[in-house]
């Protein structure tokens, strides 16, 4: 530009008048960091540009003299209705143009720039003229859209972060040095703190008292700056006093002098998994339960297997050795030896009537049944075989018939009746009931013997089992009465129960549907 300056004012080198105000302005214009402008308000027309418009745009002055729509067919054509609207505005004595917006260079490069005009008089009295000074704010627009688009990421960051944190499926909660909350997300919210505000609520407030010495000794050498990353596991109670099972990991985060800033904990409901395993522990309980309840019961079968068979033997043997026996004590043996072999098909019976039932191979062959026929014959037989108690009958007369296995329904009584005598070895009175609601048959036998405990009472109907107690140890049989009793009476979609009070008897019932 200096060169161009020199062959149109050669003297230009030379000290000027002081009070050469036009060359002096001249210098200012042509020096400055922007570009002047003369133009016609009429139609746009360059009257005059300073020489840094050639700077700045690339075009000489020839060619802004000669190509009138020079300005307008370069502006961006996203931006150019707009800037000839204003301007054409200011031309007609509306606001002052004021504008940024983009034009192309001669190199085809385009770039921004600031446009302030006004109208103003012409000074050789030809009417109005707009005279203006377009300023390169290329740079920055750069260093504004870089800080913009900073910005932009930033918050895109920041939004993406507090989306992460407040939809993270586990609980995250920032925690000040002294362990207040300064900021929870709503996983965590759901899992301690439904509905309620967790900002600066101590963590302690969510601990169990006897895990709060723990949680702070885990702590230790998290605040001590001996490790930067803690994680264990603790019982913390919610709000609404529910009890849970997280599993926590802590870190700390320091600001930018070192210090502690904040630690960060995340929290994960593992309360699930704790029920899981105490499931599961439960489970090999009670296998093991079921394990040694079978080995006592196959101990039991193989001691009543024993006694029967030698009872059997003994008395048989008797009778084939002895030569001097009477009729009747004859007849007194073969009683024994019988009621040896009845125990003995009982209890066969007894188990292939279980492995049946859980085979799912039993079926019912069912008809209509008097329920009062059959306790009637069932109490005969029974005041048969126990005669040291007393049996009692308070039925119902207008009791219907029910649809109902016959022979498994006489197995149930019979087997409640056996149970009823045998636990209460002193005798008394054993009393049969029977009533109906229409729809569904009762019956309860009661007894005068010596209870159940109650821990034992939920107990009773499962297999093998048999409550220990030193005046029970005396008493004979399988223990799977009750169960296939519970079986046969569930399949005919009813149901069997037992109330008791230790000392002073049981009541044994059970209720069918009269349609079953």
């Amino acid at each position: 530009m200096t060169a161009v300056g020199a062959e149109e004012q050669p003297d230009r080198r030379l000290t000027p008048r002081s009070d050469d105000e036009g060359w002096w302005f001249r210098r200012m214009v042509e020096a400055a960091p922007a570009y002047f402008y003369i133009a016609d308000p009429a139609n746009s027309k360059t009257l005059y540009r300073s020489r840094q418009a050639e700077v700045i745009l690339g075009y000489s002055m020839a060619e802004w003299r000669d190509d009138p729509d020079l300005w307008a067919d370069n502006l961006h054509p996203d931006e150019r209705d707009r800037v000839l609207a204003e301007f054409s505005e200011a031309s007609r004595g509306g606001k002052p143009f004021r504008a940024e917006y983009r034009i192309r260079r001669k190199d085809g490069k385009y770039i921004w720039v600031r446009d302030h005009a006004s109208l103003a008089e012409d000074p050789s009295g030809h009417g109005l003229i707009v005279q203006g000074v377009v300023l390169d704010v290329t740079e920055q627009k750069t260093l504004e859209q870089s800080a913009r688009l900073a910005l932009m990421e930033s918050a895109a960051k920041s939004k993406f972060i507090d989306s992460v944190f407040d939809n993270s499926p586990l609980g995250v909660a920032k925690l000040d040095a002294h362990w207040r909350i300064t900021e929870a997300n709503r996983r965590l919210r759901e899992m301690l703190s439904p509905g309620q505000e967790m900002v600066g609520v101590s963590l302690a407030e969510f601990l169990d008292p006897e895990w709060i010495e723990n949680v702070a000794e885990e702590f230790r050498p998290l605040w001590q700056g001996e490790v930067e990353t803690i994680e264990a596991e603790a019982q913390v109670r919610r709000r609404d006093g529910e009890q849970r099972w997280v599993h926590w990991t802590a870190s700390t985060v320091k600001d930018p002098g070192g210090d502690l800033d904040y630690f960060l904990i995340m929290f994960e409901d593992n309360s699930a998994k704790h029920a899981a395993e105490a499931a599961a522990m439960a489970s090999l309980e009670e296998l093991d339960r079921l394990n040694r309840l079978k080995s006592d019961f196959i101990s039991i079968v193989s001691h009543e297997f024993r006694t029967a068979l030698t009872g059997i033997q003994g008395f048989s043997e008797i009778m084939r050795d002895a030569d001097n026996l009477s009729p009747a004590e004859i007849k007194d043996f073969a009683t024994d030896i019988n009621s040896d072999a009845l125990r003995l098909n009982r209890m066969i019976t007894e188990m292939l009537d279980m492995d049946r039932m859980e085979s799912g191979r039993m079926t019912l062959q069912v008809a209509e049944v008097d329920i009062n026929e059959v306790l009637e014959e069932s109490v005969g037989r029974a005041r048969a075989a126990h005669p040291l108690h007393h049996f009692r009958l308070e039925l119902d007369g207008g009791l219907p018939k029910a649809r109902a296995d016959t022979d498994r329904l006489t197995q149930v009584v019979a087997n409640l009746l056996s149970n009823a005598a045998k636990y209460s070895p002193e005798g008394g009175e054993i009393l049969v009931r029977s009533k109906h609601d229409f729809t569904t048959v009762t019956v309860g036998i009661t007894d005068q013997g010596m209870g159940i405990p109650a821990e034992h009472l939920d107990k009773v109907f499962q297999r093998y089992e048999r409550f220990g107690r030193d005046a029970t140890t005396k008493i004979m049989g399988t223990g799977l009465g009750l169960p296939i009793s519970r079986q046969i009476i569930e399949l005919h979609k009813g149901r069997i129960w037992v109330e008791s009070e230790e000392g002073k008897g049981s009541t044994f019932s059970f209720s069918i549907p009269i349609g079953s």
